[in-house]
């Protein structure tokens, strides 16, 4: 049976095949391209030049094997954030849409989403272990990359922790309402949670320390850059040095 949406939506592990050319592509060298990429896309202006990365970008996403459900689930994710800074933006002058207004904030929305894919090329399309590897062999503090990895590791447990008292609450068949007793059901578990977050990070900073961890996560040689790696680089900066060239001298 195929997954549900809302089950898709809880998936991390994005499952593209081990033949892509996004898990090929050497990490460093990806990080710095979509970050430049990125920060490309932020100083663009056209909303027919923002629409036309947007979707290109899904293309690149899909052609590296990312299943089109599981991208719209993690943008989806997305939507209520822009929903509610949209909203704001639109109504500041009052019920009379401004035309300038409108378009910056479809701007401002596809600038989101198209960074949002950036970012799940960025942290999804290899295993994690080969990111942190890529990140500690670019000259980045060690202390960020292990802050980085550790934050990646509890976010993991937030979730499955979150899905362990969903499963007890159904278990005992809680169902949630708005009167006083769902509210102090919510109290309960929501102090317990944090209470025993509490008590795993404890337990968690014990073991490194028994450990000898210094701060500094041992990582292996980095993966060699092939010249495969400097054309994958090189078209993708090619497409939005073109863009940024074409909206800078015909479309303002």
């Amino acid at each position: 049976m195929g997954m549900t949406f809302v089950e898709e939506i809880k998936q991390f592990d994005s499952k593209i095949p081990t033949n892509s050319w996004g898990l090929k592509w050497e990490v460093r060298s990806k990080l710095i391209t979509c970050l430049l990429t990125t920060f490309a896309i932020i100083s663009l202006k056209t909303p027919m030049l923002l629409a036309f990365i947007f979707f290109s970008l899904i293309v690149v996403i899909l052609s590296m094997g990312f299943r089109l459900r599981f991208v719209l689930s993690k943008l989806i994710l997305l939507l209520p954030f822009l929903f509610l800074m949209s909203g704001p933006i639109l109504l500041a002058g009052g019920l009379s849409l401004d035309i300038e207004r409108v378009e910056f904030v479809i701007n401002l929305n596809l600038k989101a989403l198209s960074a949002s894919i950036l970012m799940l090329i960025i942290l999804l399309s290899q295993p994690i272990p080969q990111l942190i590897n890529g990140l500690s062999h670019l000259k980045i503090p060690a202390v960020l990359v292990s802050i980085f990895m550790v934050s990646l590791h509890y976010v993991r447990l937030f979730y499955l922790n979150l899905l362990t008292y969903q499963k007890a609450l159904i278990s005992r068949f809680f169902k949630p309402t708005s009167n006083i007793k769902s509210l102090k059901v919510f109290s309960s578990v929501i102090a317990g949670f944090v209470l025993r977050s509490v008590d795993q990070s404890d337990r968690a900073y014990q073991a490194m320390v028994s450990r000898g961890f210094s701060g500094v996560i041992p990582t292996a040689k980095p993966q060699k850059m092939t010249s495969v790696d400097y054309i994958k680089s090189g078209l993708f900066l090619f497409v939005i040095v073109v863009l940024l060239i074409i909206e800078k001298w015909w479309l303002i």
